[in-house]
Order: C-alpha cells, then structure tokens, then sequence
C-alpha cells in the first residue's frame, strides 16, 4: 500500500520539488506531511501544482545562481589560517570544519559547519595547503585550497 504525495522540498534519494511520489503512508503522515516536505496528490492540489510549479522553478533557478556565484567567489578566496605548532609542523590541535565557517563568517560568508568537507573527512592535523570541499544549494561545490601556517612555539 502506498500514498501519493507531492513533494514541496527536494528530499535525498526521493526526488525533487514538485515531483509526485509514491510512498508508505507512515514515511508520508509521519514525516513528509508533518514537516511540510510534501503534500498529498488530490485533484486540487495537482490543480495547485500546476500554477505553482512555475514559481518553484524560478525559485530554484535563483537559488542555483546564488550559489554558483558563492561558489566563484569561493575560488577566489584566499583562506590562510595560523595555527600554534611544534618544530615538526604537527599542530597543537587541529583545524576543524567550525573553525573555517567561524573564519569564513568574519569576511561575510555564511554558511554551516555541515557545508564543510575536510581532507579525509577528518580534523586538519599538519601544516600546509589542503583542498577543502564546500556543499552548497543544488548540489554546487566549491573548492577552496586552506593553507595552515605555523606559529612556532619554543619547547
């Protein structure tokens, strides 16, 4: 048994805005319904689709701008943190997804710790340049080379 719904958000492995999907009606009362995600495919919200649908389209082509356009501006950046380390270029600590979005945010950029993916999928550890991977709306990523530094403390 299954429910019909439309989506009113892109969702993960479901689909996108607008889209009519068939799934159990737990997924769609429990999830789906509840948080707004989708609504259910009666005549007159299909209806309502229709008319809508040219909204969302635009909505997610600005969207899609906006992001592209963060994404060059990403490129452009030049991101240099300095961090304390030992003589070996092993830091004391690491740099960390929070610690870019903390720098990134000083300089007008918003985005979550979560947009962040870091070399390895782990903490920076060592000095030098790393590319670091940012997610951003409609699946547009942006590359950003980090360069750590060194303040070199005596031991």
């Amino acid at each position: 048994m299954s429910v019909e719904v439309i989506l009113l958000e892109n969702i993960h492995c479901l689909g996108k805005v607008g889209e009519l999907k068939k799934v159990k009606p737990g997924y769609a009362r429990n999830y789906l319904l509840r948080f707004g995600k989708a609504r259910r495919a009666t005549d007159e919200n299909i209806a309502t689709l229709e008319k809508e649908l040219d909204v969302f389209k635009e909505q997610a082509a600005n969207l899609q701008a906006q992001a592209e356009d963060l994404a060059a501006k990403l490129a452009e950046l030049d991101l240099s943190i300095e961090v304390k380390s030992s003589g070996g270029g092993k830091l004391f600590g690491s740099v960390t997804a929070v610690d870019i979005v903390n720098f990134l945010e000083k300089r007008g950029i918003k985005l979550s710790k979560q947009q962040i993916i870091l070399p390895e999928g782990r903490p920076i550890r060592v000095t030098g340049v790393h590319e670091i991977m940012v997610n951003l709306e409609g699946g547009v990523q942006a590359k950003l080379n980090l360069t750590v530094h060194t303040t070199k403390i005596d031991d």
